[in-house]
Order: C-alpha cells, then structure tokens, then sequence
C-alpha cells in the first residue's frame, strides 16, 4: 500500500507586512509531491514546527489546528474511498479535492447548458424544437 505523507510548514519567504505567515500543505507520495497554501496566515513564535500545529488557545490557533485537523481527517476519507472504488489517485486530483475544485464533477447549471447544446444538434435530424410562451414543456 502507497503510502501519503503530509506535512504543514510555514513559508517563511512569503511573510506579509504584519509578520504573517502563510501556513502551507505538502502531501507526498512515493517520492512525489504536492504543495499549497492553507489561506491562513500566523506569526512564526505561534507555530509549532515539530508538532505541525499552531501554539496556544486562541482563536487562530484553534481554527488552524481544526483546519489541519479536517484535512487530515479528509485525506484518510478520499485515500480509503479511492482504494474502495479501485480509482487512481494522483496528487493533483487529490489536491483538488481537498481544495473543492473537483473539476470530474459538474454543476447542475454545467449539466443543464451540456443538454442544451447537445439537444441543439439534434433540431432538424430527428427532432423537431417546440417553444412554448408561457411556462415549460
């Protein structure tokens, strides 16, 4: 079994002008491996670089650690769903995944413009296009 590794760092060359740094993620596989920023920001003395986590109990360091609490949670959830579908699962899509920009899955709107101009192609062959005034068909 593949094993993912994931790791929280702080990029320290991207500080910001109030001495934030952004918290990123790195998961690896096999040699392999990916990296993305979190959105959240902390000062380098509020991280914990051998823990992985944020330092004390405020309201940064609680929403951080559960931000990387749920991405942990959420990589051992699509790591044991892929291995149950017997789907692939390369880095980027995985990435996608956590980040919500799953770009296989479509919007009822995507879906709805897809059979719109799939159903235009069909007008004159062996269909015929019907509007109605008032109301749907």
């Amino acid at each position: 079994m593949k094993k993912y590794t994931l790791l929280f760092w702080l990029n320290k060359s991207k500080m910001n002008r109030q001495g934030l740094m952004p918290v990123y993620v790195r998961i690896s596989k096999n040699g392999e491996r990916i990296n993305f920023a979190s959105n959240l920001n902390i000062p380098q003395e509020g991280w914990d670089s051998k823990k992985q986590r944020a330092k004390g109990h405020s309201s940064l360091s609680v929403e951080l650690n559960n931000y990387i609490d749920k991405i942990r949670g959420r990589l051992v959830e699509i790591k044991n769903s892929s291995q149950q579908t017997h789907n692939k699962l390369t880095l980027l899509h995985l990435k996608n995944i956590l980040l919500g920009n799953n770009p296989g899955e479509k919007t009822l709107l995507e879906l709805i413009k897809y059979h719109n101009e799939w159903a235009k192609d069909l007008v004159g062959k062996n269909t015929v296009f019907v509007r109605k005034k008032h109301g749907i068909l």
